[in-house]
């Protein structure tokens, strides 16, 4: 049983347009509560990739993978 504490922006793996999208890879780390004990804190580092239409005009990007 785990639940976010934190989530926080750990930089840009890559960044590029191809086949007409933006596709930006963004890494995190987050810290989760293991068992709601704050002594139980563990770090993850992931990667996330969104991307939306390169011609796209609006705010909006989608989750493709992580």
């Amino acid at each position: 049983n785990s639940q976010f504490y934190s989530l926080v922006v750990d930089g840009i793996e890559d960044a590029k347009v191809e086949n007409g999208k933006i596709i930006i890879a963004v890494n995190f780390i987050s810290e989760q509560i293991i068992d709601d004990s704050e002594e139980n804190i563990i770090k993850n580092k992931d990667t996330w990739v969104f991307e939306k239409p390169e011609n796209s005009t609006g705010p909006s990007w989608t989750l493709v993978s992580t």
